[in-house]
């Protein structure tokens, strides 16, 4: 994980403290005791991820779906987790929460995708988002040289997580679209938020199914917290406003 993902993914979790119990042990990767499921809780973590490819690999009646119930983690570990999922193509179920970098990148990459009725699906941004700039001045205020290697990290990213999507069919902009102007000034300092089941077909995600032939994440998930922003087809212009609100010490 480079620092900047580091920074964003710890201020997620402080966002979501009053439900990130997951997040006080390592991640559980176990197999159903049917074998049809892969069932992960837990934030994205190398060792786990691994733990689900060996369960695959040993399988002799290979599973066909992951359940997962994470906040999230690195992009890299995302993309990691998303590639296998869509290499294999394994159907998705959230089960409790899907944040983060799980929305970004191991969500969208499922072939058949479920969601109950009052999951969580939660983006807070990704390598396109508009206060990179001014997060790496803050944090790096006296030290030019950390600020350009940032800015690399952030370079590199963008071009991986670009890839990443044509890989698997869906819009980047899924990521950020929450982040443009009207949503900032609309909701100010919102660590997340989330699309309507049509909007995310408008980004590609496809294959949607609602365990409870409904989801309405609205009944528990409101700002302050987060929000319901909408498919937009440009990346948010830079912005000179720390999105989170957050402030580092010289």
């Amino acid at each position: 994980m480079n620092t900047l993902q580091g920074i964003m993914c710890s201020l997620l979790l402080v966002a979501l403290a009053g439900c990130a119990s997951m997040h006080s042990n390592k991640p559980i990767v176990t197999l159903s005791p049917n074998g049809s499921d892969i069932v992960y809780n837990g934030e994205l973590d190398a060792s786990a991820i691994a733990q689900v490819q060996t369960i695959y690999a040993q399988a002799a009646v290979k599973p066909t779906r992951l359940v997962i119930n994470s906040h999230g983690g690195s992009s890299n570990l995302g993309m990691a987790l998303g590639d296998f999922i869509h290499d294999k193509q394994l159907d998705i179920r959230v089960d409790g929460a899907c944040m983060s970098s799980c929305a970004n990148y191991v969500f969208p990459a499922a072939r058949n995708k479920y969601l109950g009725e009052r999951d969580a699906l939660l983006w807070h941004g990704g390598a396109l988002q508009p206060d990179w700039e001014a997060l790496i001045k803050a944090k790096w205020k006296h030290n030019p040289a950390q600020q350009d290697r940032a800015r690399e990290d952030i370079r590199q990213w963008v071009i991986s997580e670009k890839a990443f999507f044509e890989r698997i069919g869906v819009s980047q902009l899924i990521t950020v679209c929450g982040q443009q102007p009207e949503w900032i000034k609309a909701y100010p300092q919102a660590p997340g938020f989330y699309y309507s089941p049509e909007d995310m077909q408008r980004f590609g995600i496809h294959d949607l199914q609602f365990i409870a032939n409904r989801w309405a994440p609205e009944e528990t998930i409101t700002y302050p917290k987060f929000f319901k922003a909408s498919f937009c087809s440009a990346p948010p212009p830079p912005t000179d406003e720390i999105l989170c609100g957050c402030k580092f010490s010289d």
